[in-house]
């Protein structure tokens, strides 16, 4: 039985690398609740394209392409371990912003890829998805 009502509600992801937790609910697989969380892996790439010469106004424009993942981690409220794992769907985003990419007020990180709306709505889809893949792994785990 899947309990929503722990804490589904999406938070703000702020790590450097994207990885704060956007989801989090317990899942009952074979009498015990294991607590699963859900945060982002984000990898952004960066390239300006344009000139900036002079007196002239600048062209210049900042691309960024973004490869969304994301990392469940399962804990086992008995021994408190946790496994951790990438799934295997990947998303790309891209967007551009003006001026040059290696200007910090123009760069994008990754913590603000995964502010935005369709990201957050992707992360939120893809571990609400991740139910039966979840179970799956932990009765294979418990067999063991």
């Amino acid at each position: 039985m899947l309990h929503l009502g722990l804490a589904a509600a999406l938070v703000a992801a702020a790590a450097a690398s994207g990885g704060a937790v956007i989801h989090e609910r317990v899942l009952d697989s074979g009498g015990t609740a294991y607590r699963l969380t859900y945060s982002p892996d984000i990898r952004v790439e960066r390239k300006t394209i344009g000139t900036s010469a002079g007196p002239r106004p600048s062209t210049m424009k900042c691309l960024w392409r973004a490869e969304v993942r994301l990392q469940r981690s399962i804990t086992d409220p008995r021994s408190g371990r946790e496994m951790s794992t990438l799934l295997p769907e990947t998303r790309r985003f891209s967007g551009t912003m003006p001026g040059n990419c290696r200007l910090s007020r123009n760069r994008i990180e990754p913590a603000e890829v995964a502010e935005r709306s369709e990201v957050r709505s992707y992360l939120a889809q893809a571990a609400a998805e991740d139910e039966d893949r979840a179970r799956a792994f932990l009765a294979t785990a418990r067999s063991l």
